[in-house]
């Protein structure tokens, strides 16, 4: 710090800024949840400095580059792997290259558990007791029949051949 001071190079402290949203990610959640913490990682773990000592059994998820090691892979990283870079990012954040700079507790005032999902999953929940009136109560999926095939479509599409088969088809 002290030679890019001399040199005029600025340092961008992290973000502090207070944010907070409602149902946050809590540290049981994140100590808990494995698969939570891995997406945490993958979506905001760049790179970490050469001077952080890395498990030496970790050191094939990373290339070096500038003083850096970078991260290369982001899918199947092992659990261990996550909870150094965790703790990394709990003790030291200065030493890690993030998307987001900001320290971890931050980071998951500013996140839910639902930003990590991959799918959005309908929270309607639909009574066993109760049977659905009508199809629109079942979800967001909506059921579309398909339309009956024609011979001449067929016959259009895939050939004489496939019409034939389709002939012998049961119906």
């Amino acid at each position: 710090m002290l030679e890019m001071s001399r040199r005029g190079v600025r340092l961008h402290p992290l973000d502090n800024v207070n944010i907070t949203v409602i149902d946050h990610i809590t540290d049981e959640q994140l100590s808990n949840d494995i698969r939570l913490a891995r997406k945490i990682v993958r979506r905001n773990v760049v790179g970490v400095r050469l001077s952080v000592e890395i498990p030496e059994e970790f050191l094939d998820y990373f290339r070096r580059r500038h003083g850096f090691l970078i991260l290369t892979t982001r899918h199947g990283l092992p659990a261990g792997l996550v909870r150094s870079l965790l703790s990394i990012w709990k003790t030291n954040p200065y030493s890690l290259w993030l998307q987001e700079n900001c320290p971890l507790k931050r980071y998951l005032k500013r996140h839910k558990p639902a930003d990590f999902v991959s799918s959005v999953v309908s929270t309607e929940v639909a009574h066993v007791d109760e049977p659905a009136s009508e199809p629109q109560d079942l979800g967001r999926v909506t059921y579309t029949a398909p339309r009956e095939a024609r011979e001449e479509d067929i016959a259009e599409e895939f050939g004489e051949e496939f019409l034939e088969f389709f002939r012998r088809l049961p119906n």
